[in-house]
């Protein structure tokens, strides 16, 4: 007999060999929020940056910054890898970019990662980040 709870974990589950640095998952978030795998802790844990493209008002904005199981890099299944286009990698470039040159080396939409300046390093080394995906 075919439990339910067979059904819902019957897919292959995400393991370290499926996972790329640079991959890109989108999340179910309201806009256009696109998880991005940005490297591996020590620990063996994942980091991921989010980015959202189509915020309901405003400038796009890197939304957040987590470290987390393999699992968790697609949503436990629930997010879908895509590729991003050159458009959708100016945009992030662009929001970098510009929060270098700022005076306060900074902006409202890169204030996440210079928060967690632990996780993922100086503006800078995500710019550089960014350039290569």
């Amino acid at each position: 007999m075919i439990k339910l709870t067979d059904l819902l974990y019957e897919g292959k589950s995400l393991t370290d060999d499926d996972i790329k640095i640079g991959d890109a998952y989108k999340t179910t978030n309201k806009g256009l929020v696109i998880n991005f795998v940005y490297g591996k802790s020590s620990v063996g844990n994942w980091t991921t940056i989010e980015f959202q493209f189509q915020p309901p008002y405003g400038n796009p904005y890197f939304q957040s910054v987590g470290t987390g199981p393999t699992e968790g890099v697609n949503n436990w299944g629930k997010a879908k890898k895509v590729k991003i286009n050159p458009k959708q990698k100016k945009i992030m470039i662009k929001t970098l970019e510009d929060a270098i040159k700022s005076k306060h080396k900074g902006s409202e939409e890169t204030d996440v990662l210079v928060r967690d300046k632990g996780e993922v390093g100086s503006l800078n080394n995500v710019l550089s980040w960014v350039k290569k995906l």
